[in-house]
């Protein structure tokens, strides 16, 4: 039991940084929590096929 416990001692001094796992659902958490005024999209398949939705693209 111990050496299984001890195996996961690196979990209490881990630090997980924005760099290293960063995925569009990062970026969409980010933007729920912060307080700006809300972009409503009318047709998200349009925006998300039609090229709105694109790597480097920032929403307002």
């Amino acid at each position: 039991k111990e050496k299984y416990l001890s195996y996961f001692s690196w979990k209490k001094d881990y630090v997980w940084g924005l760099s290293q796992f960063f995925t569009p659902f990062c970026d969409l958490c980010l933007r729920l929590h912060l307080d700006s005024k809300p972009n409503i999209i009318g047709n998200i398949h349009k925006w998300w096929f039609d090229g709105s939705c694109q790597a480097g693209h920032v929403l307002p």
